[in-house]
This record gives structure tokens, sequence and C-alpha cells, in this order.
């Protein structure tokens, strides 16, 4: 039952995040569409709303914007892409993420888990600003803890439950054979051996 619930444990885990991979690599396609009809670098800060418009109903999702070299940041549309910016720059930038891989884990200063995809978008002038889609793992986190929680709660109840099962069937199974004890008990008391 144990390696049943590990094992269950561990699927969950491993579709959550394919699903939160796939839910980020469509929003970072739909990212880079929206940033190839913004005109410039400048309108990405008074122009917000297209980008707004991405993120709104998505608390799960945050994004940075930096300039062409990934050095600067221009503009964040959330207070945790804001806070994580300077140390994402610090720690995902210093080691370039590869075209095969533009994704990584990462946890930010306040402990939230991040899904953060990077990449290069190509603005109407030609301009190519860097960005980072943050998705906060935290709600599949919730999940998981709450599985575990009840796998702890369960697995013992479980175990307790196949216990007095194997108990009751053991001692109903045994039950002929009690019975043919106690028969050849009481012919060997009348027979005096």
């Amino acid at each position: 039952m144990l390696l049943v619930s590990v094992m269950g444990y561990l699927s969950l885990s491993r579709e959550l995040k394919a699903r939160a991979i796939d839910d980020i690599e469509a929003k970072c396609a739909l990212l880079q569409h929206i940033l190839s009809e913004i005109p410039s670098v400048a309108a990405l800060t008074t122009d917000r709303h297209r980008l707004d418009d991405l993120l709104i109903g998505h608390e799960d999702l945050h994004l940075a914007v930096f300039d062409a070299t990934g050095s600067h940041v221009i503009t964040t549309y959330s207070p945790l892409a804001r806070d994580a910016s300077p140390l994402m720059l610090e720690a995902l930038t210093a080691s370039r993420l590869s075209a095969d891989s533009p994704m990584r884990e990462w946890s930010a200063p306040s402990g939230q888990r991040l899904l953060v995809i990077m990449g290069t978008a190509r603005l109407a002038n030609g301009e190519a600003p860097q960005f980072a889609l943050l998705q906060d793992r935290q709600a599949d986190g919730k999940l998981l803890s709450g599985y575990a929680r009840a796998l702890t709660i369960a697995l013992p109840l479980a175990l307790l439950i196949a216990v007095v099962g194997a108990w009751l069937t053991a001692r109903s199974g045994l039950r002929p054979l009690r019975q043919f004890v106690e028969v050849a008990s009481a012919i060997t008391h009348k027979s005096g051996i």
C-alpha cells in the first residue's frame, strides 16, 4: 500500500508539472504574439493594458521584461516579478538558458516555487527585449501537500482495516480446524488415552 501511495504521489507530481509546462508554453506563445504588435520598448511602460490583459485572471502568472542584453529591467507586471527581477537577472541570466531548454524551476526570495520561461521577443520596430514569464506553482504544492496529508491519515487506517480483515478471515478459515481439534480432544478424553 505504501508503494502504491508513493507511486501515486510521484505520478500526480509529474502530471501537475507537465500541465504547468503546457500552460506556460501556451502563454509564452501568446506573449510573443502580443509583444510583436507593440511598437517599441518605450510603449511597454506607457501602454501596459495589452500585457495586463494577458495576465488578468491568472494570479499565478507574473511577467518581467528586460532590455535586449538582459541586464536591465524595463517593466514588471506583478509585485512578485518586481521583487524577483533583480535576483532573476543575477540567478537566471548568469547562466543563459539554451534554446533547447528555455525553462527552469526557481525559488523566489519569498520561497515560492516558480516555473520560469525566458525568451526574446521581436517588437514591431525590430527591437528585441528579453522577458521572463513566471508561473507560481503554489497551488500545485498545496494539492500535493493535501494529498500527502490525506495519505498519512488514510494509510494507517487502511492498514488497520487490512489487519482486522485478515484476522477475521483467518479466524473464520481456521474454525473447522478448531472444531476438529475439539472433537479429537473429546475422543481422546472418552477413550482414556
